[in-house]
């Protein structure tokens, strides 16, 4: 069976840490200093990337879950449960 040929292109950790970065900022820039942010969003984005088995997709989604362990291990989320526990807000109807 011939494999379908894609024009998808291979991501490098750099390009891979931006969209990490971009995402942390999303979601948290109003909450956490962007040099925080950097920094916790570059140091998740390399321990992935340097993993043994490394599927790319992924690489985003894990980075930005252990962007947010770091976040509320430090006490950045703290104020917002919601966000720390990778819940959506209550909203009262």
């Amino acid at each position: 069976m011939a494999l379908l040929e894609t024009n998808e292109q291979v991501p490098d950790r750099a390009s891979m840490c931006e969209r990490v970065l971009a995402d942390a900022k999303r979601l948290y820039g109003s909450l956490v200093n962007d040099v925080v942010l950097e920094q916790h969003a570059r140091e998740a984005t390399a321990e992935i990337w340097t993993d043994s088995i490394r599927v790319t997709r992924f690489v985003p989604v894990l980075a930005l879950r252990r962007l947010r362990e770091k976040l509320d291990a430090t006490g950045e989320l703290a104020s917002l449960p919601h966000v720390a526990g990778n819940r959506a807000p209550q909203i009262d109807a």
